[in-house]
């Protein structure tokens, strides 16, 4: 035992110091002479404000280690002030960690098609929370408005309520052609580059509804990346067909190359509003083992619309992830997919 909990410890990293194991080697200390606490060991403590000795070193002990994707789904349904607030600080305590953010084109389709105003303005606020170093990818939902501005008609069933859902949100993509999908893919990535985003490489579909339909349309539009393979174990029972579509995921799953070069980054941790901050926590443990050694990917996230009442989890999570990281000398960075797509072999 070290003689301290996991809670006494919490508060360290809280106020931005990194907890490193005593034997680790000095050129990766950084901050000069490290801030002492009473309520810790000293010779655990190590100066660093942007947690860089634990988030941004890949090679420690001579291997490789867990790669964590955080990501924000954007659904396209609008702002709310405290979610964008939740948004902004997870920002603020978080500076160090890069994001995928998948944007939805359905912002601005949702304004009548001459509201100027209103289109500067949604991109100003989704602007608000990207930072240096995020990466811009897509997210579709099939909503109505969407689809009659892709020139695609909409659907009403199948979807994933099973239900009859009259605005298409809950329309799986995979229910439509290859051709459709193709069509509001391109409609969407115009959309948002009009806006002054960038191209999107990099997509998750809408409930994670992604089959070959999908899929194929996304490489014929050139993306490298799809992260709509989830493990349906995360998300309510009969939650649409992703357990067909996605039979072999698990929570270790790891990405690999599909046919045609796109790169499937499964969404192993999927997001906070259906895993506890102890089961993000579990599922670092199990991706850890399961590497073996090797490198390992962890995906997690969060959806921008309800960022308030769910972030909290994914926060509490990354602080205790990044913690056990430092204790048990596990060397950790944060990527955006498409960095570890470039780690997958052809």
């Amino acid at each position: 035992s070290l003689g301290w909990t996991m809670m006494d410890l919490l508060p360290a990293l809280a106020s931005g110091m990194v907890l490193l194991p005593p034997a680790l080697p000095p050129a990766t200390q950084k901050g000069g002479v490290p801030r002492l606490s009473p309520a810790l060991p000293p010779a655990w403590l190590g100066s660093s404000p942007s947690r860089d000795c634990v988030c941004r070193r890949s090679i420690w002990n001579g291997w490789r280690g867990v790669h964590i994707v955080v990501s924000v789904d954007w659904e396209g349904s609008g702002f709310g002030a405290e979610d964008l607030a939740a948004f902004r600080q997870f920002r603020d305590d978080f500076p160090d960690i890069p994001l995928t953010h998948f944007l939805n084109a359905a912002y601005f389709t949702r304004l009548a098609p001459d509201d100027v105003v209103g289109a500067v303005s949604a991109s100003d606020t989704i602007r608000t929370v990207l930072r240096d170093g995020d990466e811009i990818g897509l997210h579709v939902h099939a909503d109505n408005h969407l689809l009659y501005a892709a020139g695609v008609s909409p659907k009403k069933f199948p979807s994933w309520n099973h239900l009859p859902d009259m605005t298409g949100h809950s329309v799986p993509l995979s229910a439509f052609s290859e051709e459709e999908v193709q069509r509001i893919v391109a409609f969407s990535c115009r959309t948002l580059t009009q806006q002054g985003f960038d191209r999107p490489k990099a997509f998750r579909a809408g409930g994670w509804h992604a089959g070959s339909s999908v899929l194929n349309a996304l490489a014929a539009e050139g993306f490298a990346v799809d992260s709509s393979e989830v493990p349906h174990d995360w998300l309510p029972r009969n939650f649409g067909q992703v357990q067909d579509l996605w039979p072999n995921a698990t929570r270790v799953s790891q990405p690999y190359r599909l046919k045609g070069g796109l790169v499937e980054v499964p969404d192993n941790g999927c997001l906070a509003d259906y895993a506890s901050s102890d089961a993000m926590v579990d599922n670092f443990k199990a991706v850890v083992r399961s590497g073996r050694g090797k490198p390992v990917v962890l995906s997690l996230g969060f959806h921008q619309e309800t960022a308030a009442k769910f972030l909290p989890r994914l926060r509490s999570a990354l602080l205790e992830i990044e913690l056990r990281a430092a204790m048990q000398r596990i060397p950790m960075r944060y990527d955006c997919m498409k960095d570890v797509a470039l780690t997958v072999k052809p």
